[in-house]
């Protein structure tokens, strides 16, 4: 029977094709990420998406090496409220080595608010899933102050308030530039 030797979460991943090592770059231990203030006034919708691009890593070992197995795996998050959101099913072959890495892209989080999220593997085990191993990663959505937007605006401060309220200036010349 496979276990999960290891999961993490890290900002990008990449392979040595001469040695086969994997490097793991920018490992997760508590989040901050920018989003809109319109991300924050939804945080109660159930389709609230947070920009994300981060890599999940799991590695999977054979109890017995002599035993090979192939198995299905997920990964699930969980978000501070407990609303879980499994990701797709995925195999993974523990037949030809008894090492399998592991590799999900999450381009978006389920945002249901700032707090502890739960990221978990998970193996089918006949027709039920079993956790083989979890971690919990504090994240908090960091919105920008228009303050700190107005600051780093080019425009004429008399444009400003008008372009952060309509996303535009009401001059085509301006508008196009943009």
């Amino acid at each position: 029977m496979a276990y999960c030797s290891a999961l993490l979460l890290a900002r990008s991943t990449s392979l040595d094709s001469f040695s086969g090592s994997v490097s793991i770059h920018d490992v997760a231990e508590t989040l901050n990420i920018e989003a809109t203030a319109a991300l924050i006034a939804s945080e109660e919708h159930p389709a609230a998406v947070a920009p994300f691009g981060w890599v999940a890593v799991a590695m999977f070992r054979r109890d017995d090496p002599d035993v090979s197995e192939d198995l299905v795996c997920r990964l699930t998050i969980i978000s501070p409220k407990g609303r879980e959101f499994s990701g797709p099913d995925s195999k993974v072959d523990l037949q030809s080595s008894g090492l399998a890495r592991f590799f999900s892209l999450i381009p978006t989080l389920p945002y249901t608010g700032d707090g502890i999220y739960t990221l978990r593997a998970e193996i089918k085990r006949e027709t039920a899933w079993v956790i083989v191993r979890e971690f919990t990663l504090p994240i908090r959505v960091v919105v920008k102050a228009p303050a700190d937007l107005e600051s780093k605006s080019p425009l004429a401060p008399e444009l400003q308030e008008e372009v952060l309220e309509t996303g535009g200036t009401g001059d085509p010349n301006l508008d196009q530039s943009m």
